[in-house]
C-alpha cells in the first residue's frame, strides 16, 4: 500500500523543506500540504476530509526517500473509518491518489534541485 521513492536533492531535505516543494508541486492542483503531527507523517496531502497522503521524509547515507501513504486526513473521518467496510469503500480512492502522487512527483523531480 505505501509507496516508496528515491528523491535525488542536492541539499539535506528537512521536513519543512520537503513541506514547501510538495507544497510548490501540488497546490496548483487545489490539495492542501501541511506538516503533520502524526507519527509515521512528516508531511500531509489533503485532497479532502476523506482522501489525502501521508509523507514521510527517510534519509539513509546521502539517500533520501519519502514514503507515501494513503489515509484519512481528517479526525473525524478517521473515527468514522476504523471499521472494515469504510475502509473498503476507501482504500481504492486512497491507492489511486497514491499512484497520482508518485507520478506527479517523479515527474517534477527537478523541483528538488532549485
Amino acid at each position: 500500500m505505501a509507496r516508496k521513492i528515491e528523491i535525488t536533492a542536492e541539499k539535506t531535505l528537512t521536513k519543512e523543506v520537503l513541506k514547501d516543494y510538495l507544497d510548490t508541486i501540488f497546490s496548483p492542483f487545489g490539495y492542501e500540504v501541511y506538516l503533520s503531527s502524526l507519527i509515521g507523517a512528516d508531511v500531509v496531502i489533503k485532497k479532502s476530509n476523506w482522501i489525502g497522503a501521508s509523507v514521510k521524509l527517510k534519509t539513509k547515507s546521502d539517500k533520501n526517500h519519502i514514503v507515501i501513504s494513503g489515509f484519512a486526513p481528517s479526525t473525524m473521518a478517521r473515527i468514522l473509518v476504523s471499521g472494515i467496510l469504510p475502509i473498503l469503500i476507501l482504500l481504492p480512492k486512497w491507492l489511486r491518489f497514491e499512484k497520482e502522487i508518485e507520478g506527479i512527483i517523479k515527474e517534477d523531480q527537478a523541483i528538488f534541485n532549485t
